[in-house]
Formats: structure tokens, C-alpha cells, sequence
């Protein structure tokens, strides 16, 4: 079974909606993004998650010392860090029995010491290129970008992913909503 993350929770109510939707995992932005959240706000969501959902930070260039932060104090378990991964990064996560998710938007990119790799469609590439044309690599893949509805079942199959990412196609004026993120998990759930 393809498992589903949404990405991008940032309030109690989000969590709330989350928790009646059962996806398998969710995403806090703590990188510089209209979805960003602080520290302690993810504390206090994460407190409020369902402890089944695994929760993942979102880091754009962040230190390697506001990472751990975070995953000492048990808010997130998996790292998803955009582009080239600090090899104390590597170590520090590993040593905090987390998971890095490396993302890439080119195959050259990719750190074999990454627990598993996301390929990133956001930048025009077309479901990420078809996933750089199935390069199938000795790490499980993600896949994020644009993914909805209407596409994500062709891009499961054309690019064979264990976990598919959304964000904007989860909400309605820039809130999540319950209704498309229901009908996004249950469609994934059955791919």
C-alpha cells in the first residue's frame, strides 16, 4: 500500500481534521514558507497528532542544531531536507534513531546515506520527471509536487513511490480541508 503525507499542518484544527483522516504521515514547514511554523507551535500540535502519524520537519538550509531540537524533543522523527545533505546532518539524525528524506531535483544529488529520497515535480518538471525517468535507487522513494486527484493515480504508477506528498491540493483558500484531504488519503490508501 502507497502511504500518503500532508504537508504543511499549522493549527489545532488542522491536527483535529488530521487525526479524522488517518493519513500516514504529516509535514511541519519550519523552512521560510507561507506554511512555517515555529518550534513550540509544532510541540503543541505534535502533542495534539495522533501518535500513529509520523511526523516529518521540513528544512531548507536549517542547522544541523535546530534539527536536533527537534527531534530530541520527539516533535518530528524523519528529516526532510532540500538539497545537498551536511554530512553532521547525516550523523546527528542516525544518532537520534531519525530518518532523512533527501530531496532532489536531480538524480546527482542524491546521498546514498539518506534513509530515503524525495523527488520534487514543484519545479515544472511533471511528476518529477517520472521520477527521473524510473531511476529506482537503493533508498525507498517520495514523491511531491502537484499531485491531486485527477493525477496522482498515474503517478503512482508510472513512478512506483512508497509515499506520495501533498500540500496545496489538501486545502481551500490556503486552509486544509477535511473533505480533500479524506478523499486524496482514501484514494491513495487504495493504490
Amino acid at each position: 500500500m502507497v502511504k500518503i503525507k500532508i504537508c504543511g499542518v499549522q493549527t489545532l484544527a488542522d491536527v483535529d481534521n488530521i487525526n479524522q483522516v488517518q493519513p500516514d504521515l504529516i509535514g511541519f514547514v519550519f523552512a521560510p514558507s507561507k506554511r512555517q511554523i515555529g518550534l513550540k507551535t509544532a510541540q503543541q500540535l505534535r502533542e495534539q497528532l495522533n501518535p500513529d502519524i509520523i511526523s516529518v520537519g521540513v528544512y531548507v538550509g536549517q542547522t544541523t542544531a535546530e534539527i536536533k531540537a527537534a527531534l530530541e524533543q520527539q516533535i518530528i522523527s524523519q528529516v526532510q531536507y532540500y538539497g545537498k545533505l551536511p554530512n553532521d546532518l547525516i550523523q546527528t539524525v542516525h544518532n537520534l534513531n531519525g530518518e532523512i528524506i533527501q530531496v532532489v531535483t536531480d538524480k546527482n544529488e542524491i546521498n546514498a546515506d539518506a534513509d530515503y529520497v524525495m523527488f520534487d515535480a514543484s519545479k515544472g518538471r511533471g511528476i518529477a520527471a517520472k521520477a527521473f525517468t524510473n531511476h529506482h535507487l537503493s533508498q525507498p522513494e517520495y514523491l511531491s509536487g502537484g499531485i491531486n486527484l485527477t493525477n496522482v493515480a498515474e503517478a503512482v504508477k508510472t513512478t512506483q513511490p512508497i509515499v506520495v506528498d501533498v500540500s496545496s491540493s489538501t486545502e481551500t483558500d490556503g486552509h486544509k480541508d477535511l473533505i480533500k484531504m479524506q478523499a486524496l488519503t482514501d484514494l491513495v490508501h487504495q493504490l
